[in-house]
């Protein structure tokens, strides 16, 4: 029995940063490559809030830091993902693995079937930011 997709608000997220948000230039998020960006704590004693950012190509792929297991962030603190093919990347607590290019679909592990919280993203200009 695969678990349902998590359809969860990742605005409602505790310190979540607000839609329009600017991230960086286009240019500096490399195709190939998971790119984490972390905002400070707005509400004391909450998580703060960790974004992952893939680019395949031309497309753009946002998700929440979280693994849907236990709710930790996928990587340590100031280390890159762990990376199991181009496009997924595991959790360092518990294996599960994520396909970033696909809905963020965890393809093995303890949470098999479910997915990270998407967080759409825009360009403007060449700069990236978050869409609302």
């Amino acid at each position: 029995m695969s678990t349902p997709l998590l359809q969860l608000d990742w605005q409602r997220l505790p310190n979540a940063p607000q839609p329009g948000t600017t991230l960086c230039a286009l240019h500096e998020i490399a195709a190939g490559v998971a790119r984490e960006f972390a905002f400070p704590l707005v509400i004391a004693g909450e998580p703060d809030f960790r974004l992952i950012v893939y680019r395949k190509e031309d497309s753009l792929h946002g998700y929440v830091n979280q693994c849907p297991h236990h709710w930790l962030p996928l990587n340590r603190p100031n280390q890159p993902f762990l990376r199991w093919s181009e496009a997924e990347i595991m959790c360092v607590h518990h294996s599960a693995v994520f396909d970033l290019a696909r809905d963020g679909k965890c393809s093995m592990g303890p949470c098999q079937g479910s997915n990270l919280v998407p967080v759409p993203l825009q360009v403007e200009d060449g700069v990236l930011k978050i869409a609302g």
